[in-house]
């Protein structure tokens, strides 16, 4: 059945469909319905490294305020950590240069109000809006 299908479009002279160039150096088949091509999606490697970091940041944000409440504060390394741990907060927000991406604030001790006024003196009316970071632990407002 397809054979017959090649055999016909070949009598048509049916020209092939064009093929394009990606970003990658690969190529695809052109659309006649001119569709815009599919942005990259991050890999999952990507995620799992940004999470990753994002973690790293937040332990190294939780660690420095031990120390200053361990050294300056007369607390126990154990009871420094635990109100370090406590008092951090972790928000999301988005610019006007960046509309579509998700930046983080380690925030230690403010609420999402507090963070969105000290966002607010920094960015102006570039800011967007500030959310809680969802399924973080550390956010709470």
């Amino acid at each position: 059945m397809l054979e017959a299908l090649f055999l016909r479009l070949a009598a048509e002279k049916v020209p092939p469909v064009p093929s394009l160039k990606t970003h990658e150096g690969t190529t695809q088949a052109a659309s006649f319905l001119e569709v815009p091509p599919v942005p990259p999606v991050p890999s999952l490697k990507t995620i799992s490294e940004a999470e990753n970091k994002l973690q790293q940041n937040i332990r190294e944000r939780i660690e420095e305020r031990a120390a200053i409440q361990e050294y300056d504060g007369g607390l126990s390394r154990a009871d420094a950590e635990q109100a370090a741990t406590s008092s951090i907060r972790v928000y999301c927000y988005r610019t006007t240069e960046k509309p579509k991406a998700e930046l983080v604030a380690i925030m230690p001790g403010l609420s999402l109000e507090e963070a969105q006024r000290s966002l607010a003196l920094r960015y102006g009316a570039r800011l967007l809006e500030v959310y809680a970071m969802p399924g973080n632990p550390y956010t709470k407002h």
